[in-house]
């Protein structure tokens, strides 16, 4: 494929694609493609929590996003703290480039390709690949995230649904929806204002993602209201991974404000089960665990049974 072909098709394939997760594999798909590299992977970049590590690189992958993985590519770290585009000689005569894709509403992203010498030509097409993916990573960041936390939104909570049911039909494993609401939030606001309530939920968004796996989906679906997919877990899996969140919250000193506490119910995700009706479910079990002394974790299978899993409560939520 000439230089002036694949930049052509290039705009057409990357600007056709829906979300981020196909946008990525169809930029990963589209540089295998080119002659002159001989491999091609993304990652997505955080901070780590505490430790010697600064940065916590996960690996995208066909199965969306793999779990934590090391820094195994030579140029990553560099690149990332740095932000500026980085080149190091892995074998012999192949090369890694590794290219910063930066985010106004979503994480930092890093696209590393190796091959051998290329042409200025050929890393001309490449600084034009990757800046016209970053051009529609930040579009498509606007609309699937949060503004404030930079979580997945609501609006995007049903796909990524599809998403995990799919790939857990496929794999044969369980997934779950835990929904999470912040207790007496309304008390954080009244007592210390807005600004200090913007930083509490900051500061649960930021232990969302150091404390949860990377192939599990983290979205604020408004308020203090929080949602998490966790996938390819057992009921035991899911409950551990929740109630070890719920401990890290009790003991997490947030600035200003203090100790606050987190509310959680959770269900099994099932096929043909509508997005909302698990929503309900999650929420009538968050609902419980408010009524009965919040700061815990509730199962909605526990409790489908009892009286009050109709959903009927005057349970003050904030």
């Amino acid at each position: 494929m000439s230089i002036e072909n694949a930049s052509f098709y290039a705009a057409i394939g990357l600007t056709s694609q829906s979300d981020c997760y196909s946008l990525t594999r169809h930029l990963l798909g589209l540089l295998q493609t080119l002659a002159f590299v001989s491999d091609v992977k993304a990652f997505e970049v955080h901070d780590a929590a505490g430790g010697d590590e600064r940065f916590v690189f996960r690996r995208f992958s066909e199965d969306l996003l793999e779990d934590r993985v090391p820094p195994e590519c030579p140029g990553l770290g560099e690149s990332a703290q740095r932000r500026v585009p980085v080149e190091v000689p892995i074998n012999g005569s192949l090369r890694r480039l590794v290219f910063p894709v930066e985010s106004k509403s979503g994480p930092l992203r890093l696209v590393a390709v190796e091959g051998g010498q290329m042409t200025p030509e050929e890393r001309v097409l490449l600084m034009n690949l990757v800046t016209l993916y970053a051009n529609q990573i930040n579009i498509m960041d606007s609309k699937e995230r949060d503004a404030l936390t930079g979580l997945l939104n609501r609006q995007t909570f049903e796909l990524r649904l599809m998403q995990v049911t799919q790939l857990g039909q496929q794999e044969g494993a369980a997934a779950w929806v835990g929904s999470m609401d912040i207790d007496h939030f309304k008390r954080v606001n009244d007592t210390y204002g807005h600004l200090y309530g913007d930083e509490v939920l900051l500061h649960f968004a930021q232990l969302m993602e150091r404390h949860f796996r990377y192939t599990d989906f983290l979205f604020r679906f408004g308020g203090e209201e929080f949602i998490v997919l966790l996938t390819n877990t057992d009921t035991d899996g899911a409950r551990e991974a929740l109630e070890r969140f719920r401990q890290v919250i009790s003991n997490f000193d947030f600035p200003a404000v203090g100790r606050v506490t987190v509310s959680i119910g959770f269900t099994q995700i099932q096929s043909g089960v509508l997005p909302t009706t698990l929503v309900d479910w999650s929420d009538k079990a968050l609902y419980h665990a408010k009524e009965h002394g919040r700061n815990q974790v509730v199962f909605f299978e526990d409790i489908r049974t009892l009286d009050d899993a109709d959903g009927s409560s005057d349970v003050e939520l904030f």
